[in-house]
């Protein structure tokens, strides 16, 4: 299961940077609150309280 994980990570990766090129401006104004949701799910409370 550990691998499928993997592969859905670089797909995810993938698509960010497509929608790099194609929608810089959007990502822009979405990447903030989309950074803030990834980080706090990685690394929990901890990221929350050393914002």
């Amino acid at each position: 299961m550990q691998h499928r994980k993997a592969i859905l990570l670089l797909l995810l990766l993938l698509l960010l940077l497509l929608l790099l090129r194609h929608l810089r401006h959007l990502l822009l104004v979405l990447g903030v609150p989309v950074l803030f949701v990834f980080c706090s799910c990685l690394g929990g409370e901890t990221v929350v309280l050393s914002l």
